[in-house]
């Protein structure tokens, strides 16, 4: 597999480092101490995104989606981790997978 960096998917990088940076969460009141709680941010901070960026920039955000999502291998999380550099998020402590998180972003922003 090719080595992949934030240019290969630069609108999801966008996303990923501009809106789920490593103090996203703070912007919510109160610790975000379940995985409801975090989920519930998640879908608020793509609402916030969708309201901000015109429909061409969040369906170009859904075609960075879909190219990852179609990446060969199994080490989709490894990827997703390294790629993005995605510190603001530790997906298992949430009780997703990077597929799963992506999976929602896209139905969210589509």
């Amino acid at each position: 597999m090719q080595k992949l960096d934030p240019n290969t998917f630069p609108h999801l990088y966008g996303l990923v480092s501009g809106w789920f940076h490593q103090d996203w969460e703070d912007e919510f009141d109160g610790p975000l101490d379940s995985t409801p709680k975090v989920i519930a941010a998640f879908k608020a901070v793509l609402e916030d995104y969708r309201n901000v960026y015109s429909t061409e920039e969040c369906a170009a955000v859904v075609r960075d989606i879909d190219l990852f999502l179609a990446l060969p291998g199994d080490n989709l999380d490894n990827e997703f981790t390294s790629t993005f550099n995605a510190g603001g998020m530790y997906l298992p402590g949430w009780g997703i997978s990077a597929r799963e998180w992506l999976q929602r972003a896209r139905e969210l922003l589509s």
